[in-house]
């Protein structure tokens, strides 16, 4: 399965590049989140789903190696260039 870089991710990985590559690679590590945590998680989910049919020109940031910066760098090349991150 292709591995996307979410909002969310992208903002772990600035906040503590462990916590991304966690997130994506050992999310048994992680401690589980509280129902009321998850109820948020969803809403996001539907209001990213949202916003991939309200701008389908945006663009999905496919990454293979959550543990180098490319990540980052592919992020910003995308923003500065005005394209819809989801």
């Amino acid at each position: 399965m292709q591995k996307l870089l979410s909002k969310s991710k992208y903002l772990n990985g600035i906040q503590c590049p462990k916590l991304l590559w966690n997130t994506v690679n050992a999310k048994d590590k992680l401690p589980e989140v509280s129902e009321s945590t998850q109820k948020l998680f969803d809403q996001g989910q539907i209001v990213g789903e949202f916003a991939k049919k309200l701008f389908p020109e945006g663009t999905n940031i496919p990454v293979k190696d959550f543990s180098n910066n490319s990540i980052f760098f592919s992020f910003f090349i995308l923003l500065l260039n005005a394209f819809f991150i989801y």
